[in-house]
């Protein structure tokens, strides 16, 4: 089975993107979510008192994290279509 790298960089930017949106408007809603999401993440190692979201924030880490999925969903395909070479499908 070949992957298709393009659909599978669309799809893999869009669901973060959706994550992304989620992820912010958690925070936003609830920003004592967002300190303890952060503080688990940097394994206590951290402290961000306060944090919020700002609109340019939300949209660097948007466009951000939307390319660096679809790059990595694109890299992916092409690796695994590259080392499965062209056997049929299972």
């Amino acid at each position: 089975m070949k992957l298709q790298p393009t659909s599978l960089a669309m799809a893999s930017g869009l669901a973060f993107a959706i994550i992304w949106v989620l992820c912010s408007a958690l925070v936003a809603a609830l920003p004592g979510i967002g300190d303890t999401a952060y503080r688990g993440m940097m394994h206590a190692g951290a402290d961000m008192p306060g944090m919020h979201v700002s609109v340019s924030g939300f949209l660097a880490g948007l466009v951000g994290w939307t390319l660096s999925a679809a790059i990595t969903g694109w890299v992916l395909a092409v690796a695994y279509n590259t080392m499965s070479g062209d056997k049929p499908d299972a």
